[in-house]
């Protein structure tokens, strides 16, 4: 598990003690590795809310800790944005992205699969699925991104902080 706190002494030890812009991708880096932990959390909590099994009171406290956690996964991708020195209207945009329910794990996998080319077929050999069941989380994926292809959903995506660019 990565903590800012681990990486901390590591890093100033290796920059220079006037350096800006290496403090700066520092922070960016910390902040997006932090984000990534918080965005697999809320597809845990995503998933855990799914199963049958939970009794309506859990069910609820976890749909409660996963709104808490997607706040806080906008707000720090919204600092990594300002950050990178992102508009106002193009930092807007992704905020509402982030907004929408987080995508599951498999979603997650099966995005980044496609941002790697691969084709429907390849990812289903990938992940021991069918090519149906990929279909299907490819329209879950564009539903959440609010795209209507693989090139639209990458891209929102990767403004959104999802993905990293190529």
């Amino acid at each position: 598990m990565l903590s800012a706190r681990s990486l901390r002494p590591k890093l100033k030890r290796s920059l220079p003690k006037n350096s800006l812009q290496q403090r700066l991708e520092i922070a960016q880096s910390l902040h997006a590795g932090i984000a990534q932990e918080i965005d697999e959390i809320g597809s845990d909590l995503a998933e855990l809310i799914g199963r049958r099994a939970l009794s309506p009171l859990l069910r609820t406290k976890l749909r409660a800790l996963l709104v808490k956690n997607n706040s806080l996964a906008i707000h720090l991708r919204e600092e990594i944005l300002q950050l990178r020195g992102m508009e106002e209207e193009e930092r807007a945009k992704v905020k509402r992205v982030r907004q929408l329910t987080p995508l599951t794990k498999k979603e997650s996998e099966i995005l980044h699969l496609l941002d790697k080319a691969h084709t429907s077929r390849e990812i289903a050999a990938l992940e021991f699925i069918s090519q149906a069941t990929v279909k299907t989380h490819l329209a879950s994926i564009y539903r959440k991104l609010s795209a209507t292809n693989k090139t639209a959903a990458l891209e929102t995506a990767r403004s959104a902080g999802l993905l990293t660019s190529k």
